[in-house]
């Protein structure tokens, strides 16, 4: 589709309309949902949904809680609401916002990429991180403080491929009169399979493992499961490779359904605390380029994987209750 294109497409659009899905798009995601983000409002909120039903959904095989591997207990009782007076990007006057909060959708590729919702959320690309020069693009922004059809507002950027990540998946833009490279990230790439994903963004080398989470028997109301520390990321890097043959797959209910999350940050893309779930059928499940991605890698090695973090690790069993967030945290530990 050619720029001027899809020029006159968005052009056709309501200015409230895109207003709503840039919201939708800037919103604050829970800590454990998928983050599943695709273009139709309606369909945002209906596979947003199930991802949730997935993460709450029991694991149907043999979840249980390994009492012997748990050291201490925490349990988040804040609520969500501690955090409401951090203003998101879609909160602020335009003059406020930084350039990229400002115009966060670039049209590019076929494709409209978006940046990242808050400038806080992670650095900018550093120069020596930018590789060949794409061309001059166009950005959309929503700017509410005009009328009809104004709020729809466009700006050119210069538009660079990144270092050791095709330019299908992200891009750094550069804006004249304003310092930083900025990432903009298609979260409509699709990958054949798991090998194909991870060399399309170099993520063996780019990425960085945080806590693995076990989760059993969960329920709609309280979340429960165990927090192992300082697993081993060469282990996980030995379980991607090992899966790399592993094909994409559908997004349903079953492959949602999950018993192990492994946090990952991937500086570079200003990713952080991003989450690659297994579940007990072998499926894989990631929400890196936040949506869903997901590849079945086999019944016995995500079993593996799991036996392996239970019975090599101790960890504190995690309680969330409804509406609790990571910022309040009881701790108590097993005398």
């Amino acid at each position: 589709m050619k720029q001027k294109i899809i020029h006159e497409a968005l052009n056709g659009i309501d200015a409230e309309m895109v207003d709503k899905v840039e919201k939708l798009r800037s919103a604050k995601r829970p800590l454990l949902s998928l983050f599943i983000k695709i273009g139709a409002a309606a369909a945002c909120v209906s596979l947003a949904a199930l991802a949730l039903f997935g993460v709450l959904k029991k694991s149907p095989s043999d979840s249980i809680k390994p009492n012997n591997s748990i050291i201490g207990t925490k349990i988040y009782t804040g609520d969500n609401s501690a955090n409401s007076d951090r203003p998101e990007s879609s909160d602020k006057k335009w003059e406020e916002r930084t350039v990229n909060e400002r115009y966060g959708t670039l049209l590019f590729n076929e494709y409209q990429y978006s940046s990242k919702t808050s400038a806080s959320e992670g650095d900018e690309i550093p120069d020596g991180k930018l590789a060949d020069f794409i061309g001059e693009y166009d950005l959309r922004g929503v700017n509410m403080e005009l009328e009809g059809d104004d709020k729809i507002v466009y700006t050119t950027g210069r538009v660079f491929a990144i270092d050791g990540i095709k330019s299908d998946c992200a891009v750094a833009v550069k804006f004249e009169g304003y310092a930083g490279n900025f990432v903009y990230i298609n979260s409509a790439y699709a990958a054949k399979t798991l090998g194909e994903f991870l060399d399309a963004m170099s993520l063996d080398e780019n990425m960085l493992f945080g806590p693995v989470d076990y989760y059993y028997e969960p329920d709609v109301s309280v979340l429960s499961a165990i927090e192992y520390d300082g697993v081993d990321g060469k282990v996980i890097r030995e379980l991607l490779h090992d899966s790399r043959d592993a094909k994409a797959d559908d997004i349903n209910k079953d492959t949602l359904a999950a018993s192990i999350r492994i946090s990952v940050d991937i500086p570079l893309l200003g990713h952080r605390n991003h989450s690659i779930w297994l579940n007990d059928e072998g499926y894989l499940t990631t929400n890196i380029l936040n949506s869903g991605k997901i590849f079945f890698i086999g019944e016995e090695r995500a079993k593996q994987f799991k036996e392996y973090v239970i019975n090599n690790y101790q960890g504190y069993e995690l309680v969330y209750p409804n509406g609790s967030d990571k910022e309040h945290i009881d701790i108590q530990e097993i005398d």
